[in-house]
């Protein structure tokens, strides 16, 4: 890669155009009572026929597998296709979902799964997490992006040093550098993250015109999209210059733009790159050594235009009754569909709740057995939500252990801020007493 090109790369420029192969991700998950589960997924990839072999098929052509082919019960490779199985006692045993080739690197999806179970004396809940993101975290994408600004800021003191002399303090315009230039490099990266693939390098364009334009940099409007960096990047670079010369400059000894001939800029930016990498690496390949393992970070996996377009379909079966979701519910199970896109801007949560009576407790108290799902909705509702701090839920205890479920009215047994959602609470365990029905 030419030194021109590094920097259109580390400005976010787009190297690929076309379309992306299409990587399908279904998978599935079965929450037992017990805490432990059940998973399946398959990665399915268009095959074109132009890969030949099962090991040389579209999968490893497009650098994708599965995270850690071990820890599955069952492992099934086909030429486009890939089916795994397992079984894992516990949710923090279950590995990430899938890996991916990165340079020469395997990096695993970050990916992590929680179980909460709990009970309040009558009732048993299960609450899921499951969470998805870049496998670059923004973290990852912050600490890629300052090590990129160390090597700006390398060539800076460099060639201050050679060609200004050693009485320059670049102080100054390190701070810029860390700073508002910095600050514009993350937002334009956030951009990308944002409306990442190749299909939205218009979209793209607009908004990073615009950033352009917010912090004072005179952007054309009218650019093509894949025109963009060869048209921006000489107004990014005197923009640059011209911060770095007045950062640079004293009441004693005034810095001109004039003065800095050596930092790359105008109509032949691409030539003066070169030369600057050339005099503080030594060439292309120096430089790319040390920036290399920051790039694919910087912006993030699934913010590379290269990468396949993902598409993601999630099936989660929890025991009991399902509650709560952010998916959509089918039937007692609960199903996603999010892309890649999804996963640019931030972590993506999967969350289900279920819950499930405590049928041997209710049956020696003589309670209620059968609750339709709005009658389970308000007996967790009580319990988790309005009795927060557990004090309904010790009554509700002592009446159960007592089978006395009338202890929850009365009043003598019950503090008065908690009677009123003590009655409801008792109306809702007494099978003499009626549910609403449904409207």
């Amino acid at each position: 890669m030419p030194a021109p090109r590094l920097v259109a790369t580390l400005a976010l420029a787009v190297a690929a155009a076309g379309c992306r192969p299409e990587l399908i991700v279904r998978f599935a998950t079965t929450v037992y009572p017990d805490g432990s589960l059940g998973r399946a997924l398959v990665l399915q990839a268009e095959d074109d026929g132009t890969t030949a072999g099962d090991e040389d098929g579209p999968l490893a052509a497009l650098g994708v597998g599965l995270a850690d082919p071990e820890a599955w019960g069952r492992v099934e490779r086909g030429r486009a296709s890939l089916a795994a199985e397992g079984f894992f006692a516990r949710a923090e045993d279950a590995p990430p979902w899938i890996g991916f080739s990165v340079g020469e690197e395997w990096r695993s999806a970050r990916s992590e799964t929680r179980l909460e179970i709990d009970e309040r004396v009558v009732i048993r809940r299960w609450t899921y997490t499951e969470t998805h993101g870049d496998p670059y975290s923004s973290a990852d994408s912050a600490r890629a992006l300052d090590a990129i600004v160390e090597l700006v800021i390398e060539a800076l003191r460099a060639e201050v040093l050679r060609h200004l002399g050693g009485e320059i303090d670049t102080a100054a315009a390190e701070e810029f550098l860390h700073g508002e230039a910095r600050a514009l490099a993350w937002a334009m990266l956030a951009v990308n993250r944002g409306a990442s693939g190749w299909e939205r390098l218009e979209t793209r364009a607009q908004r990073w015109s615009q950033l352009l334009r917010q912090h004072g940099l005179p952007a054309e409007e009218t650019v093509e999209a894949t025109e963009f960096w060869d048209v921006q990047m000489p107004v990014i670079l005197q923009w640059l210059q011209q911060k770095i010369a007045v950062a640079l400059s004293t009441p004693e000894q005034p810095i001109g733009v004039d003065d800095l001939g050596f930092w790359p800029g105008g109509d032949d930016w691409e030539e003066g790159v070169t030369a600057l990498v050339e005099r503080v690496w030594g060439g292309d390949d120096e430089l790319l050594a040390l920036a290399d393992p920051h790039l694919a970070a910087m912006a993030g996996f699934y913010g590379d235009d290269n990468v396949p377009r993902f598409r993601f379909e999630a099936r989660l079966r929890m025991p009991g009754m399902l509650l709560r979701t952010n998916g959509t519910p089918d039937d007692d199970a609960a199903i996603w569909l999010f892309r890649q896109q999804d996963l640019t801007v931030g972590d993506l949560q999967l969350r289900a709740e279920s819950v499930e009576p405590l049928y041997r407790v209710l049956t020696d108290c003589g309670a209620r057995r059968e609750f339709d799902r709005a009658g389970l909705l308000r007996l967790a509702e009580i319990l988790w939500k309005q009795d927060a701090d557990g004090r309904l839920t010790a009554v509700l205890a002592t009446a159960v252990g007592q089978s006395r479920l009338d202890i929850l009215r009365d009043e003598s047994s019950v503090p008065g801020e908690l009677q009123d959602l003590a009655r409801e609470l008792a109306d809702l365990l007494d099978p003499d007493v009626p549910l609403p029905a449904p409207l």
